[in-house]
């Protein structure tokens, strides 16, 4: 399924029945590409994808900043679990310390019902 809309519209392939091989072979670095249970999505993201990760962006530092929560970003960071799934969060965190995988991933999810936010704490994917 491919979606065409406006610049400001997030544009979305998704293919299904691939393997993990073929995720790791595409190579897409102006897109998000992820890969779960036998699916390669491609997101070109839109203006207003983008907005909304900067607003929670200021908001988990403005939140860690007044709090005196030390903050590590992996922003474009390709996060993998070998063989199984692979993804590129709209944000993600390390609380306190610097690790090698992020406390929380934040992924956005416009939809034509609205806007779908989606706060998690990490699972064992790894930059």
């Amino acid at each position: 399924m491919l979606s065409i809309g406006t610049q400001k519209s997030d544009r979305i392939t998704t293919i299904t029945n691939t393997t993990w091989a073929e995720y790791i072979s595409l190579d897409l670095p102006s897109k998000r590409v992820s890969f779960r249970n036998e699916v390669i999505t491609i997101l070109s993201p839109g203006r207003n994808h983008e907005l909304i990760g900067d607003y929670i962006r200021l908001i988990i530092l403005a939140y860690c900043r007044n709090f005196n929560i030390p903050a590590f970003t992996f922003n474009q960071t390709t996060l993998k679990e070998e063989g199984k799934e692979g993804k590129e969060p709209d944000v993600a965190y390390c609380f306190g310390i610097d690790k090698d995988k992020p406390d929380l991933e934040v992924e956005i999810n416009l939809t034509s019902e609205g806007l779908v936010v989606w706060g998690l704490p990490s699972r064992s994917c790894s930059p």
